[in-house]
């Protein structure tokens, strides 16, 4: 009866049951939807706290952009340079001609004069669009503001910033009355977890392009590093005063003064060059002042890339820069810098403190490679013609008034340069970024390589019996190319009024390269090349193996069946990084962790933002790599847009350690941090070499050292250093692991064609090898 009852109570009662179900299905999503908005709430509070660091952040860096405006005699009010005259030139994008994404020069030119009057405006709000640009990389559409940014762009990088109508930011007018300096510190952090303002870190925010804060009066962040690595660098500041930014086009490591340490020159586009003095490896003094005559004159001169060398053998290093001809609407002259070592035009001692005035002598007109119709791109030295007289290629891009080609200038006795482009056997056009040397067959004979967009563009045979005979092209017979193909694409580019053709597939060329290197990668012995590029979208870093000669005419045809030409060396192209969400850029190849096996460092770039630069570990296992997207420490900036990396031994402890510019392209982007990148790396052997020449050229340039240690040979062809608008150091580098002793070294000197060997030599040294095989 009672379990009737009960039955009849819930029938009676449907509607109160109904209702206590409602309500207690109601109040449970009532809850989790309390729950979730908390969930998402805390989220918007992360985000909301990250872009908040980056809006400090970003003041602090436009604070700084704004105090290097004023030191370059700007003006504080408009946050640009002073009217100096009625016009100004109106730039043009390249995109303007050539529309493809892939191709990305770096380089603007002017097409027509406008009234200064017309200055655009930046706001806060443009820079924060640009900074967002980070967290969707395959926008297609530029917002109108950064459109509207990239329309003018004057030499002087001029543009206003109304920052104080719009945010309380303390501007940099009112930072320069403190008599305190402004101090830059790194903010620290423990196996890549990192602090910065506002208290948010790694732990609270999960996002892919996270960053590791310095301190925000720096004003610079870098990309994020994972906190489970071991980091491979760390950042150091050139300038202990503050970060040094400036725009962009290249650098150039040398040791001008002979101590033993090697210096920096940083040419900064169209900003006042900057020579840092190394101090023992422990800091960089600007002296500037001390050895460029008119140093404070030198802004808006739209300088490139430069390149140290003895030219002349006197001992010093001198140093030559080429020029963009103002955007290839005029003329402007090169600069080649003589050190006489003691101040002056006549040869004292060298002074090591650089403390008083010892001005270079600015040589380019008297000597003959001036040449001012250029629009220069990056300057080689090299002795092509085995005399031991160091000679210079100037790599130079079209102009509208056909001036200007790249060109070949030969050095004479004495010291005076002659352009010999149409005597040498060479088909030297524009469109060449830059030229390098080495032995790709192992003959003793040098190939010399005209990079261009696509590659290979020209490999030239040395012959060295007649100067003005001296190259024989075998780009087809060193490469599987369709030679017919080629051809039709160097008649295009000859006749074509844009400043690059793309290349068929059929060509067997690839493209659009950035930059490239040479280096032994699997250990063979011959010399393979690394190739940065981009190609429908995407970054590729892909290595042209070298297996040395065919054997026989029947191998190699069945190897490169079909109409290609058949190549006498045995490739193989692999790719062996590409990513579609940015663009490659400059890079450099050397053993950064000394374990034998050369690892490549990519700097890469968005077309409006900075993206984080690339480590690629050679496991030495025959084609493995260990790809690091954070570069181990040195992923740079995320303000400015990467443009050159430059590598050098800054702090002689026998590992090489990395400089950044941040300043291509246009306005706000040609600004950016010039980062120092320690290697901290520890532990392991190695041997750094420089070559004196005696009969040779100064360093060397052109032989080739061989070393063995632990049944191991390695070898470095001995070059200046140059790839694309920068110039790493020349001091030759190798890696030892944990060797204890060198077996052998042997030097080929490409003059003499004679060897000269060293015998267990212990490691961990710099050694400075005199020619001696008379």
């Amino acid at each position: 009866m009672r379990r009737i009852y009960k039955v009849n109570y819930f029938t009676r009662n449907k509607s109160i049951v109904f209702i206590i179900l409602v309500s207690f299905i109601v109040l449970f999503k009532f809850q989790y939807d309390v729950i979730k908005l908390s969930e998402q709430l805390q989220k918007e509070k992360i985000i909301s706290s990250q872009k908040q660091i980056e809006l400090e952040e970003l003041g602090s860096y436009i604070n700084l952009l704004e105090r290097r405006f004023i030191e370059l005699g700007g003006d504080s009010e408009n946050w640009g340079c002073k009217r100096s005259s009625n016009n100004r030139p109106q730039l043009i994008s390249s995109s303007d001609n050539y529309n493809d994404d892939d191709y990305d020069g770096g380089d603007y030119y002017y097409d027509e004069y406008i009234e200064d009057d017309n200055i655009k405006l930046l706001s806060l709000e443009t820079m924060m669009r640009i900074q967002e640009l980070k967290y969707d990389p395959n926008i297609v559409q530029s917002p109108r503001c950064i459109k509207e940014a990239n329309s003018i762009k004057l030499m002087c990088s001029k543009f206003k910033y109304n920052y104080r109508t719009k945010y309380n930011f303390i501007g940099i007018h009112d930072q320069l009355n403190n008599t305190s300096p402004i101090k830059s510190k790194f903010s620290s952090f423990e196996n890549g977890s990192g602090v910065g303002a506002g208290g948010a870190s790694d732990d609270d925010i999960k996002d892919s392009n996270l960053l590791i804060l310095r301190n925000p009066s720096s004003g610079v962040s870098n990309f994020k590093v994972s906190k489970r690595a071991k980091l491979s660098f760390e950042e150091v500041l050139i300038d202990v005063n503050d970060v040094y930014i400036a725009p962009s086009f290249g650098s150039s490591w040398g040791d001008f003064n002979g101590d033993g340490w090697i210096d920096l020159y940083i040419g900064n586009h169209y900003w006042p060059s900057r020579l840092f003095l190394n101090e023992n490896g422990t800091s960089f003094r600007d002296v500037s002042s001390n050895y460029i005559k008119g140093y404070d004159k030198m802004k808006f001169l739209d300088k490139h890339a430069s390149a140290w060398a003895d030219f002349n053998k006197d001992g010093n290093l001198d140093l030559l820069e080429t020029t963009g001809a103002k955007y290839g609407t005029s003329s402007l002259p090169n600069n080649l810098y003589v050190n006489y070592g003691g101040g002056g035009t006549g040869g004292g001692t060298s002074n090591s403190s650089g403390d008083s005035p010892q001005f270079w002598s600015e040589e380019a007109v008297k000597r003959s490679i001036d040449y001012p119709f250029a629009r220069g791109r990056t300057i080689t030295w090299l002795d092509y013609d085995s005399d031991g007289e160091l000679d210079a290629f100037v790599s130079s891009q079209k102009r509208s008034d056909g001036k200007g080609d790249s060109a070949l200038f030969r050095q004479k006795k004495g010291g005076q340069f002659f352009d010999v482009s149409k005597f040498v056997g060479m088909n030297i056009v524009t469109m060449i970024l830059f030229v390098r040397q080495t032995d790709l067959d192992n003959d003793g004979e040098l190939e010399l390589l005209l990079i261009s967009y696509t590659f290979p563009f020209k490999v030239y045979h040395t012959n060295r019996d007649d100067p003005y005979k001296a190259f024989t092209d075998v780009t087809s017979s060193f490469f599987p190319l369709n030679t017919d193909e080629v051809e039709k694409h160097q008649v295009a580019i000859e006749n074509s009024t844009i400043r690059w053709v793309p290349s068929s597939a059929k060509t067997g060329l690839i493209s659009i390269v950035s930059d490239l290197a040479f280096g032994d990668m699997d250990g063979n012995g011959w010399q393979d090349v690394i190739i940065a590029r981009n190609y429908h979208g995407t970054c590729i870093v892909s290595i042209y193996y070298n297996h040395g000669l065919y054997e026989n005419d029947k191998e190699r045809i069945q190897d490169q069946p079909g109409i290609r030409k058949s190549s006498k060396l045995k490739w193989k192209l692999l790719d062996i990084y590409s990513d579609n969400t940015t663009k490659c850029g400059s890079l450099v190849v050397a053993d950064f962790n000394n374990d034998f096996n050369l690892d490549i460092y990519l700097v890469t770039h968005l077309t409006h933002s900075n993206s984080p630069n690339v480590m690629i570990f050679n496991d030495g296992d025959g084609g493995n790599f260990s790809i690091r997207a954070d570069g181990v420490g040195a992923g740079g900036s995320t303000f400015g847009k990467g443009e050159s990396v430059t590598m050098a031994d800054y702090n002689n402890d026998g590992y090489l350690d990395l400089l950044v510019t941040n300043g291509k392209g246009s306005p706000p982007f040609d600004v950016g941090p010039v980062q120092l990148f320690k290697n901290l790396n520890s532990g392991r052997n190695w041997l750094e070499i420089e070559l004196i020449g005696i009969n040779e050229n100064a360093h060397g340039f052109g032989s080739r050292i061989t070393i063995t240690a632990c049944k191991k040979t390695q070898f470095r062809d001995v070059e200046s250093g140059v790839h694309f608008s920068a110039q790493n150091s020349f001091r030759t580098h190798f890696g030892l692991n944990f060797c204890p002793k060198i077996t052998e070294i042997k030097i080929y000197w490409q003059r003499s064609k004679q060897y000269q060997i060293l015998k267990n030599i212990n490691p961990n040294q710099i050694l400075k090898i005199t020619e001696d095989v008379f």
